[in-house]
């Protein structure tokens, strides 16, 4: 939980998996330097808080050209002031072309992963926040999925090549039970954001649970996994009852979207 809500902690278990990621740095508070001292990209930056999830504090002030540095030391005093923790300063990975997706994974007791469908964020379907720009605001998330794309229309070596590198992720990270990992898409290539090692498990906004729908899964099926899971790492046996609701859900685990990451 500590690496998954820690941005920049996140981008140093892809650096060492070799999976790409958006250069960046962090500003803590008292000490700017980082600003005018560490690498500075073509194009735009996007500005953070390095603790905080769910878009928080993400708006049309939050991207900002990377040598602007007047206006990145501004919105990154202002996120110090507002909550008092470092802020990540990301390259921006946009443009015309990009496209956003996340991956929800399922994880068993033993290590195996389920793999539920690749969701696409629409950004044409979201409003311009900056010039050109699109990209999901605190807002917009807590919106209707409106936006969504399931499963995400990709070539099917993209798909393999993404289920592999988020059981890596996961493998690595020792996360349980259920996971998101957001990327982005541009010309030049994949790049790995965040991973959402506590995703959001609503009814009706979460994307996991979005995309556990279209395979089927219902919703007390989707969060009675939790539990059982649970009862089986501690070798207590689950109850009846529950035994038979999570079936579903268990079922992908016996087909071939289940993938052992242990090994």
């Amino acid at each position: 939980l500590g690496i998954g809500l820690d941005k920049e902690a996140t981008k140093d278990v892809f650096r060492r998996l070799g999976l790409p990621t958006p250069e960046s740095y962090v500003v803590y508070p008292g000490n700017h330097s980082p600003i005018y001292q560490q690498g500075h990209w073509d194009g735009y930056v996007i500005i953070k808080p390095l603790l905080h999830g769910d878009s928080i504090c993400i708006d049309e002030f939050s991207v900002v050209h990377a040598d602007d540095f007047g206006s990145i030391r501004e919105r990154v005093e202002r996120i110090h002031h507002e909550f008092d923790e470092p802020v990540l300063v990301e390259r921006y990975i946009g443009g015309e072309s990009t496209r956003e997706f996340t991956v929800p994974m399922l994880i068993s007791h033993d290590g195996r992963v389920a793999e539920l469908p690749i969701t696409e964020i629409d950004l044409s379907r979201i409003p311009v926040a900056q010039g050109r720009f699109r990209f999901l605001t605190h807002a917009i998330k807590n919106d209707k999925n409106y936006y969504l794309k399931i499963p995400a229309e990709l070539p099917p070596e993209i798909i393999r090549r993404i289920y592999s590198d988020v059981g890596r992720i996961i493998k690595e990270i020792g996360c349980r039970d259920m996971i998101r990992v957001d990327m982005r898409y541009d010309s030049t290539g994949l790049y790995y954001i965040e991973v959402n090692v506590n995703p959001g498990k609503t009814r009706f906004s979460s994307y996991l649970t979005a995309s556990a729908y279209s395979p089927g899964l219902d919703y007390p099926a989707i969060i009675a996994f939790i539990p059982y899971q649970a009862m089986l790492r501690y070798g207590l046996e689950p109850p009846r009852k529950l035994e038979e609701l999570v079936k579903p859900v268990m079922a992908l685990f016996d087909t071939g979207q289940a993938v052992a990451v242990n090994s």
